[in-house]
């Protein structure tokens, strides 16, 4: 990055930029994010449906949010003059590579510890693409989506970060027209079910990973987008209650857009109705200010750089719940809330506990 006549390393643009925007509300809302991820993973989470199937979308909403956070708080690796490209790309690779080797190696003691006691009880086995073998593990490593899914999400994240990188700093004078035009792309190749033509019939491993990096590009230009404006343009700052209830009607409103207007064929984050409640939810709430007391902002901030460990646990968790509750001949459906809420607490106490035992290893694993 060039501040005066100087270029930046990396590091120095670590100090010097992407987090001076961190917010409190946004460590809120990974939080609350992580927390509709399981229940994207967990068939607990539809008791809470069953009530109010307007949550079947609000968990739609989690992945976007958390591409959007991402983009939003390190816009100035995209937007700056001039950023080196290698120490970029081996900062990424630290940050959203070692999920993937570290999780995946635990996804696959689990596999094999799940298989060798279902060998000796007669029970279920894993799908063909999740058994331990050097095929799938080239799956894994290379898309994310085989021995376990939680990969998938890293691996997008960082073909978005190379991508928008080569694309920014080729485009330095437009960078704001070109975000614009990858999001109206994007939704032509979704609407116009090239994306789904390209991908849909591709091997279960490969699918998903090809597929949502495209359903994925307007979430990441949006996040951009969002910080030049909080950064240099008209500050909104309106009473509370209209920001709640901005949040509520934003999410009223794409709920109508992904029920009336949504491309049947994708690969769960199409549509522009989740990407309209995606972008003026985290635009409204970034507008609240709801945690004043450094209490609760130590307790939010500290739950908070647990999300990445729980995003990647939570799965083993979920497995081994549900293996013990049916034990304890606990599967009824007033069941089903205690399931889940143990899936998340547990989930969270599980990344504290790693990093605790991790120490400063833990970075880029579980923080």
């Amino acid at each position: 990055m060039q501040t005066g006549d100087r270029v930046h390393t990396m590091q120095e643009v670590k100090k010097i930029t992407p987090y001076t925007n961190r917010n409190i509300v946004i460590e809120f809302l990974r939080i609350i994010m992580a927390v509709l991820v399981i229940g994207n993973h967990t068939a607990s989470f539809e008791y809470f449906e069953n009530f109010a199937p307007f949550l079947g979308f609000l968990k739609r909403t989690a992945v976007p949010t958390f591409i959007m956070i991402s983009s939003y708080l390190t816009s100035e690796y995209f937007f700056s003059k001039s950023l080196t490209f290698k120490p970029f790309v081996i900062s990424r690779l630290k940050r959203l590579y070692t999920p993937v080797l570290a999780w995946s190696l635990v996804y696959c003691l689990a596999n094999l510890m799940f298989m060798a006691a279902s060998s000796r009880i007669g029970g279920k086995t894993l799908p063909e693409y999740q058994i331990v073998n050097l095929p799938n593990i080239a799956w894994q490593l290379f898309f994310g989506h085989s021995i376990s899914a939680i990969g998938y999400y890293f691996i997008d994240l960082l073909w978005l970060n190379l991508f928008f990188y080569v694309v920014m700093t080729k485009t330095v004078k437009t960078n704001i027209i070109v975000c614009t035009a990858l999001i109206l792309v994007s939704f032509l190749v979704q609407y116009s079910r090239i994306n789904y033509l390209l991908f849909g019939d591709m091997d279960y491993r490969v699918r998903f990973t090809l597929g949502r990096f495209i359903e994925f590009v307007p979430y990441f230009s949006a996040g951009l987008l969002l910080n030049r404006y909080k950064r240099y343009g008209k500050q909104f700052d309106p009473q509370k209650a209209l920001s709640y209830c901005a949040i509520i009607a934003a999410y009223g409103l794409g709920y109508y857009f992904s029920a009336v207007d949504n491309p049947a064929y994708g690969f769960g984050y199409n549509g522009f109705g989740l990407f309209l409640a995606t972008v003026l939810v985290l635009y409204f709430s970034l507008t609240l200010d709801i945690f004043k007391s450094e209490r609760s902002a130590a307790v939010i901030t500290g739950l908070s750089q647990l999300t990445l460990g729980v995003f990647c646990v939570h799965l083993v968790i979920a497995a081994v719940c549900t293996v013990v509750f049916r034990m304890l001949h606990l599967t009824g459906q007033n069941m089903l809330p205690v399931i889940f809420l143990s899936i998340v607490v547990l989930s969270f106490i599980s990344s504290y506990v790693i990093k605790r035992i991790l120490g400063r290893y833990a970075q880029n694993v579980v923080v």
